[in-house]
């Protein structure tokens, strides 16, 4: 029923569900109707796409429950998203459904809108903030600025390695 389902719900080849098996291989143990299609059908309902990419992400994403994917979504709606708007968030960063709220979401949420005195609308523009290590990238770099009294937009503060950062803003 697993295969049958990747091939079916999820269009994926021969090539994409191997991959998808090696990735999870618990995959081949979650109900098909319990679990694989609501997870599916609510992931597509978000706008995630390309659920047959076979990663690492993609994989476990699979094989979580609808509960869980909840939880990050009513997070977002906590901190002042929108259902559409915390939607798109996760369809352009699914990997947030592997993060957990209380000790890794909400410190950076804190640190946002606390520390950087940042606006939930940056966070809506690059919600790939939440991908990055608070203690080694945000918390360095945004010290590093605000000494050098900068302030530029997150994706610009984030992306790119140390190097690069620390040589452009001495």
């Amino acid at each position: 029923p697993v295969f049958d389902f990747l091939t079916t719900d999820l269009n994926a080849t021969a090539q994409e569900s191997r991959g998808l098996i090696v990735h999870c291989p618990y995959i081949l143990f979650s109900d098909v109707e319990y679990c694989l299609k609501p997870t599916v059908e609510y992931l597509k309902g978000l706008g995630v796409e390309k659920l047959n990419e076979p990663s690492k992400q993609k994989a476990f994403l699979l094989n979580t429950r609808v509960d869980k994917l909840k939880a990050k979504i009513k997070f977002l709606r906590s901190i002042g998203l929108r259902y559409e708007e915390a939607a798109m968030v996760c369809a352009r960063m699914p990997a947030i459904f592997g993060y957990n709220v209380e000790d890794n979401l909400r410190p950076k949420y804190e640190f946002l809108v606390g520390e950087m005195e940042r606006s939930l609308e940056e966070l809506k523009e690059f919600p790939q903030y939440f991908g990055f290590s608070l203690h080694k990238r945000i918390e360095p770099r945004h010290w590093h600025l605000k000494h050098r009294n900068v302030r530029i937009k997150l994706n610009r503060m984030l992306l790119g390695g140390d190097d690069r950062f620390y040589s452009k803003w001495k």
